[in-house]
């Protein structure tokens, strides 16, 4: 049988609930005690009324049942609550300890009870003890209940009634709100967290619950199905431990959906409370109004530590003085000490040296401690300015910037310290466990560890008020920087504008780097980028207006004129490259290292682009190529369109355009065909049929040559008889032009090709082709 088939269930639930009303006076005070627990959720409703009004404040009255005419309300709605599910719980309890009764009268009548507790006894126990917590955690969750109810009304009160005293609101009140809602927040997320663990408790107790239904009904159809006798004994035996494992698997269960349920209920309330804090503490911001008292006493307070801290400082200075004297006294004993003594110097030695650190410790906190109370008198005033609306928006970033600096510091050395900390409580452990151990032997090693513990114990007294400091310090600068973004994000348009021009200004003026003791900002750059892009223009435009105007009016050819253009146009851009440079105040001395870099480069990597470069200045300068030549360099016949310092532009007659490293030009041949005279000659070849009259072929040649509009009289046209050929006589027209960029050779051939084949057949002339003469021999022949 299991656990739940002993004994008589309708007798033990009787007496299940005359035991319970029996307790019921024991579950009032507990139901009290918890919900009176509850009233720490409204500590800063608390605050805000004053001390004499504590006694009359309502929420408190209705959250804890004992206080006011409310707590008789309390007990009689308690007493109706939950009274189903204790009768629930006390029954099984009362049958679960009737069955573990049983069970040990059985092992005492058997004579087993002296020997190892049997497993029927351990399950038993268990579901008692689950049984009870099943209880305790309904007594909760009765008093939860009544701690919800009590407040949820309260929880619909607009906020401006709970807060003691009208508006407007002084500075305190605000950091007092402030601090219990960070607090009821913390709690609020704590519950949070478990509520998520309680509802994994309670998914992991349904798993097991599962498995074990799972393997009840498995060794059930094994039971049904045995015909052994002795082995069905054997496994219904199993088969009862089973469900006494799965009954107490289901207690289990439904203690931690009671939990959970708990859990859910406590979450409710302080979440409920921290929204409820938060809506106070909105209220109080809108209706705060700063006083100059209240700054004037939040300074003196500082002043009063930072004197405390002062009168500590210069004791612990004097200690270390003392300490520093001491150390080098008993350093030079160091030659009196004889063999015998020399343990016990070592040890006086190592004291002292221990004792000076402690003590220069103990300065450099307290320094550190008379510097953050400085800055928080910073602070305070800086706060009391933004919150009366007394700050100058251009400075607010600046001050949003300095507090999010010294918050990151404070953090930061907060944690230094806080590992400094546990380090010296972890010095001190072991040397009060020497000191306990050395305790009673009257030796001089248990006279100095009690030296060196006594400054230990000061030091880590100074880390601690040192925490304390760091925290008030955080808490404060914390507040000012949200206080300063909230006062940012209410600015007008007006008061964006101008804090977009502040920061404009500021970003103008923000020191990158210095030079020759000048600072280089920002602003500075923008202005050298200004002025030198504004050379780069007035150069291109000085080169063309130079190039196209002024030097073709004084003589200059358009090769010249090019080329003195480019070279004034490079002299600009220093110019401009120099003002630029005086501007932001970077001298030339600042490319030294770069133009020993640059000239390392040059041996190594540049040197090809360093030659073009000089090459480039050699053409401008010694000009044998210039803008407009026909040039032909490996090949590559076109027109030089422009010169620059690494290569040349040369335009085919296919109008492709080809770039030719300077070089190029100095280290091969190449041929200008216009370098002094723009006249150049032109040849076109022809070839007639043998028997032609070749005079006639010539003043033919002759006269095409005149025709053309392009064709120079002087020098005059030439025609030559080149030639015999195979199958034709070969001649040849020369003739001149004068070439300009526009000019095309091909066409003017091509022209003239015309012109011959017209003229030679108006005169019956036939221009030769390929002939070949084959003679056959036939056979009979030879």
């Amino acid at each position: 049988m299991g656990l739940g088939n002993l004994g008589d269930p309708g007798m033990a639930r009787n007496g299940a609930t005359t035991q319970h009303f029996e307790r019921s006076d024991s579950f009032r005070q507990r139901t009290s005690r918890l919900a009176g627990l509850l009233s720490w959720t409204f500590l800063a409703l608390a605050l805000a009324n004053p001390p004499h009004a504590q006694g009359q404040n309502p929420l408190l009255n209705a959250i804890d049942p004992t206080r006011g005419a409310s707590a008789e309300q309390a007990q009689e709605t308690e007493g109706n609550r939950g009274t189903s599910s204790m009768v629930e719980i006390e029954g099984s309890l009362a049958v679960a300890r009737q069955h573990q009764t049983s069970l040990e009268r059985a092992l005492e009548a058997t004579g087993e009870a002296e020997n190892a507790p049997s497993p029927p006894l351990q399950l038993a126990g268990r579901l008692i003890r689950v049984l009870e917590q099943r209880r305790e955690a309904q007594l909760r969750t009765d008093a939860l209940e009544l701690g919800r109810e009590a407040i949820e009304s309260l929880f619909a009160r607009d906020p401006r009634g709970i807060v003691g005293g009208p508006p407007p609101f002084p500075v305190p009140i605000l950091d007092g709100i402030q601090r219990a809602w960070q607090h009821a927040a913390e709690q609020a997320s704590q519950s949070a967290n478990v509520l998520a663990d309680r509802r994994a408790n309670r998914q992991l107790a349904a798993q097991e619950v599962q498995r074990l239904d799972k393997d009840r009904r498995r060794l059930r159809e094994v039971v049904e199905g045995q015909n052994d006798e002795v082995e069905r004994v054997g496994l219904e035996a199993d088969l009862r431990a089973l469900e006494d494992r799965l009954m107490i698997s289901r207690e289990q269960l439904a203690l931690a959906t009671q939990q959970v349920e708990n859990a859910t209920i406590e979450h409710e309330i302080k979440d409920a409370s921290a929204q409820q804090t938060r809506a106070a503490l909105s209220w109080v911001e809108s209706q705060l109004s700063p006083r100059e008292a209240d700054l004037t006493d939040a300074i003196e307070r500082l002043d009063r530590r930072r004197l405390a801290v002062d009168r500590q400082l210069n004791f612990a200075r004097s200690q270390l003085v003392t300490a520093e004297e001491t150390l080098r006294a008993t350093e030079a004993r160091r030659g009196e000490i004889e063999t015998e003594q020399l343990k016990d110097y070592k040890l006086e030695v190592a004291t002292r040296r221990a004792q000076l650190k402690y003590r220069q410790q103990a300065v450099s906190l307290l320094s550190e401690q008379i510097e953050r109370l400085g800055r928080m008198r910073t602070s305070w005033q800086h706060r009391y300015a933004v919150l009366g609306g007394e700050i100058d928006l251009a400075q607010a970033p600046a001050w949003r910037d300095s507090a999010d600096n010294e918050l990151e510091r404070l953090t930061r050395l907060r944690r230094i310290h806080e590992s400094e900390l546990a380090q010296a409580r972890l010095e001190l452990a072991n040397l009060l466990r020497d000191a306990v151990e050395a305790q009673g032997g009257g030796s001089r090693a248990q006279r100095w560890l009690e030296v060196e513990l006594e400054d230990l114990e000061r030091v880590v007294e100074v880390y601690e008020q040192d925490r304390v400091s760091l925290d008030d310090a955080i808490q404060l600068d914390e507040r000012l920087r949200a206080e300063l973004l909230a006062r940012m994000n209410d600015r007008n348009l007006r008061e964006r504008a101008d804090g977009l021009w502040a920061s404009a200004n500021s970003f103008w003026n923000y020191e990158l780097t210095t030079s020759e003791d000048s600072p280089i900002t920002p602003g500075k750059i923008l202005i050298g980028l200004s002025i030198f892009v504004l050379g780069l223009w007035f150069a291109r435009m000085a080169r063309g207006l130079l190039q196209r105007r002024l030097f073709p009016r004084v003589g200059f050819d358009a090769g010249a004129s090019s080329a003195f253009a480019s070279l004034t146009f490079y002299g600009l851009m220093a110019i401009a490259f120099l003002f630029a440079l005086r501007a932001v105040n970077i001298p030339l001395t600042a490319f030294a290292v770069a133009g020993g870099a640059l000239a390392i480069g040059v041996g190594f990597g540049s040197q090809t682009i360093i030659s073009n470069f000089i090459s480039g200045l050699l053409l401008l300068a010694e000009r044998p190529i210039r803008t407009g030549d026909l040039v032909d360099i490996a090949g590559v016949i076109g027109t030089v369109e422009s010169i620059g310092l690494r290569s040349t532009r040369i335009r085919t007659p296919d109008n492709f355009h080809i770039i030719v490293p300077n070089a190029s030009f100095l280290e091969s041949n190449v041929i200008n065909w216009t370098h002094e005279d723009p006249k150049i000659r032109l040849r076109v070849q022809v070839g007639v049929a043998y028997g032609s009259p070749t005079r006639q072929v010539e003043k033919l040649l002759l006269q095409a040559a005149a025709e053309h509009t392009r064709s120079l009289p002087h020098p005059a046209a030439i025609a030559a008889f080149l030639d015999f050929g195979d199958s034709a006589l070969l001649f040849e027209v020369r003739f001149w032009i004068r070439y300009d960029e526009k000019t095309d050779r091909s066409l003017i051939e091509s022209d003239l090709r015309f012109r011959i084949d017209e003229l030679f057949k108006e005169n019956g002339i036939e221009i030769a082709f390929p002939q070949i003469d084959v003679h056959l021999k036939s056979p009979a022949q030879g």
